[in-house]
């Protein structure tokens, strides 16, 4: 039954952001489902690591918790090389064009996840494995901490095929 903790319906949580050994640890223990690690990005952020920190950060993420490396990326190619070298569970990508983001989730090895704000969300309904929804800035980069409006976005997203996950909140 959707909501009750099982199936697809189930709410799962998605800790962002990781940067230290202890905070993943924190956040598996408090049950999130995935954490992120985010790393190249082209935006100013102090959750943003070294490729090696978030190849170390994703290697310590345990069995049934989704290591996601999160980057900005200027190509498909240079995601897939990240991705190859990181070994992640999945990519969540920001700035890329659904035509990119296809590409991407053809050569990639794990489940592709494209960042999108509301609007824009059913032009990579077909793009993306899953479209995580968030409030972007200026330069596609989420986490801004503004809270999308999630009613709007549940009107837009009404009949997608690939899973949608609503990021971002008060900040």
């Amino acid at each position: 039954m959707p909501g009750d903790g099982e199936g697809p319906g189930r709410t799962r949580t998605k800790v962002c952001g990781i940067t230290r050994e202890a905070d993943l640890e924190v956040a598996v223990e408090a049950g999130a489902d995935a954490v992120g690690v985010i790393t190249d990005v082209v935006v100013d952020t102090p959750r943003d690591v070294s490729p090696e920190r978030a190849a170390e950060l994703l290697a310590a993420v345990p069995p049934f918790v989704t290591g996601t490396l999160v980057t900005m990326p200027d190509s498909a190619e240079a995601a897939v090389r990240l991705a190859d070298r990181l070994e992640p569970d999945a990519v969540q990508v920001h700035g890329l064009e659904p035509d990119r983001v296809a590409a991407l989730r053809v050569r990639a090895s794990v489940p592709v996840l494209a960042a999108v704000d509301a609007g824009s969300a059913p032009a990579y309904a077909d793009a993306a494995d899953a479209l995580v929804v968030d409030s972007l800035d200026e330069d596609g980069g989420g986490g801004t901490g503004e809270t999308t409006d999630w009613g709007r976005t549940r009107e837009l997203v009404a009949g997608l095929d690939p899973p949608v996950v609503l990021a971002g909140g008060p900040g």
